[in-house]
């Protein structure tokens, strides 16, 4: 005869076990640092950064399907659960896991954006000033050619994944370069943060050919706030060089994990500057050095704005007054859904091109003798913030030297040595002292050794 009583014991055992299963489960997920609300956020950065990267690094890069899967898993394995689905006939890129969907359009022209699943963003019509070059043969290497692979080569040794290793001369010389397998002198290569100098360089341009209130070293807030949105409370005392310098006193989240202000800006919202824009103010304008990726994004929205709030317009002026005369043939400034470039992390660019933009800072706002930026704004720019907690940064550039009570942030460079840098070490180290640029590009997930890698390249010098 059926017992129910046994049954009903057996079944209250399994839930108890479960239960105590999943306490267990989630004490260890919380001591790994998987909070209830980093749980909840994972899902949708999940799909987000999947969808966007592999697009990204698949048409604008155009690394192999395996490389990508590789390089996005390599930040965790947890980005090996969203089932990744690649439609070239429409150059877009799904992701899904858990019921969650998201989708990237790949637009020449302007890279990967984000989009919903049944949205389809407009063709720029604006397109780049160059064609494609053929890649051509590479030149036979020279013995600092061949001493940067060995340099190359050492690093990928010790897991740092290093790409491109190049050195050019302030007047635009390439003395030395080397690539690892399967990366080359054409290759598009993603500065993440180096991105924000070039967004730098915009702002400053736009000074310089008055489309916007012309360079003052001593700029103050004036009545009239940078942004219509911060007209009614204390944000309306932010400048521009408040801006530049990451010393807005805005608050934002610069954390890389689900929920932070920093991926949900780059990897869900619609508009990579609503977010910084609608932060409230953590310290008074000027005096708080805080890095933030939101910083960089608004300088972007007020460049946009400035030029008419129009896709076109902006793209016209940035070929015409920056990638042009900077021989940026081949690079690709990737936009959000609103049609304003991603200023604080999604610009791809050759090695070469990259120490181009490292070269225009070096020389004084001049690149093959043309003037593109105001040379007191170009030294404004490599010289100390006034924050009271760090001044070691500039016009969205890092700083060797601060002020006096602080310790070069590289000891074996020159003091006043500054870069751009990116996320997984990527760099633009210009070293006025040995007229120099040196840019490094990779994917390697220790931390990079900046510089005893650079001394070790300057030590090599033919």
């Amino acid at each position: 005869m059926f017992k129910a009583k046994p049954l009903r014991n057996t079944l209250f055992t399994v839930m108890a076990l479960l239960l105590v299963l999943l306490l267990v489960s989630a004490a260890l997920a919380y001591r790994a640092g998987y909070t209830p609300r980093y749980i909840a956020a994972a899902p949708a950065m999940l799909v987000g950064f999947s969808a966007k990267m592999s697009c990204s690094l698949y048409y604008v890069s155009q690394q192999s399907k395996a490389q990508v899967h590789q390089d996005i898993v390599s930040y965790s394995s947890l980005f090996g659960f969203p089932t990744v689905v690649y439609d070239d006939a429409r150059q877009r890129v799904s992701a899904s896991f858990l019921g969650r969907e998201q989708q990237a359009q790949y637009r020449q022209g302007a890279g990967c954006t984000l989009v919903d699943n049944h949205e389809t963003l407009p063709a720029i019509t604006t397109m780049p000033l160059y064609p494609d070059d053929p890649i051509s043969p590479q030149a036979e290497a020279s013995d600092f050619d061949k001493k940067l692979g060995d340099l190359l080569a050492a690093d990928n040794a010790q897991q740092h994944d290093t790409r491109a290793l190049l050195v050019m001369r302030g007047n635009g010389d390439v003395i030395g370069q080397a690539y690892a397998e399967d990366y080359h002198a054409q290759s598009l290569f993603l500065g993440w943060s180096m991105s924000k100098t070039f967004t730098a360089a915009l702002i400053g341009s736009l000074q310089y050919r008055n489309v916007i209130a012309p360079f003052e070293k001593e700029e103050t807030s004036s009545t009239a706030p940078l942004f219509i949105e911060w007209q009614k409370d204390a944000r309306k005392t932010i400048s521009l060089i408040d801006l530049l310098t990451m010393t807005s006193g805005l608050a934002f989240s610069e954390l890389y994990e689900p929920g932070s202000d920093a991926t949900k800006m780059l990897f869900e919202d619609k508009s990579s500057s609503l977010r910084p824009l609608g932060s409230s103010m953590a310290f008074p304008a000027g005096e708080h050095w805080l890095y933030s990726s939101g910083t960089a994004n608004l300088l972007s929205l007020y460049a946009h704005r400035a030029l008419g709030n129009s896709v076109e317009n902006s793209q016209r002026y940035i070929q015409e007054y920056l990638l042009h005369p900077l021989g940026m043939k081949k690079a690709v400034l990737e936009l959000d859904r609103e049609g304003v470039f991603v200023g604080s992390s999604f610009m791809f660019a050759t090695a070469q091109e990259w120490a181009n933009l490292g070269a225009l800072f070096l020389n004084g706002g001049t690149f093959n003798d043309y003037q593109m930026l105001n040379a007191e704004w170009v030294q404004q720019a490599q010289s100390p913030n006034r924050s009271k907690n760090d001044s070691r940064y500039g016009f969205q550039l890092w700083l060797n030297q601060g002020d006096d009570h602080q310790p070069l942030r590289w000891p074996s460079l020159p003091a006043n040595s500054f870069a751009a840098r990116g996320n997984r070490g990527q760099l633009i180290m210009v070293v006025p002292e040995y007229q120099l640029v040196i840019v490094r590009l990779g994917w390697g997930k220790p931390k990079y050794p900046e510089d005893a890698a650079v001394a070790k390249i300057l030590a090599h010098l033919p």
